[in-house]
């Protein structure tokens, strides 16, 4: 039996989650998504010998863990090998704010690395966007700590 453990570790606590797992290997198969905690976002298996194209899992949660971790357990195999992409989300200012992570499992020798894809995504939450009434009450905070005051004018002066 073949087993590997991967460290997500560009997915910061807090972050949402996104994930997607699909197979079309011979072999049967199982993938965790889990954290240091012991929470387990994901199990799925794959426990069929088809080959046809298999959409194993998809799901989103927070992560509330300190380190994500991903498994991948294939019991017919030897040696598992990957092929990772790992980037940056970014925003229009080129600043981080998430990351996407996609692995390209091989379970045997025919190095095609389809047998499975594993696709997660971690960003970072956004802040909920104030209504106009809470506006209008920081404004008026604001205004109280900050007065205007009031200009006269002299001979093309402003006179507080």
């Amino acid at each position: 039996m073949a087993s590997q453990k991967y460290i997500l570790t560009e997915i910061k606590k807090g972050y949402n989650l996104s994930w997607y797992v699909c197979s079309q290997c011979y072999y049967t198969g199982t993938i965790k998504l889990y954290d240091d905690t012991g929470k387990v976002y994901f199990t799925c298996s794959k426990t069929s010998g088809s080959t046809s194209y298999q959409s194993l899992a998809q799901g989103h949660d927070d992560f509330t863990g300190n380190e994500l971790y991903l498994s991948v357990e294939i019991p017919q195999s030897t040696k598992i090998q990957q092929s990772i992409t790992a980037n940056n989300v970014t925003d229009a200012h080129a600043v981080k704010v998430g990351q996407v992570y996609g692995f390209c499992i091989e379970d045997s020798t025919d190095e095609d690395y389809n047998d499975f894809y594993i696709d997660v995504v971690g960003w970072a939450k956004k802040d909920k966007p104030h209504s106009a009434a809470k506006i209008r009450r920081m404004r008026t905070q604001w205004r109280k700590w900050y007065p205007v005051q009031q200009t006269t004018k002299q001979s093309g002066n402003s006179v507080p």
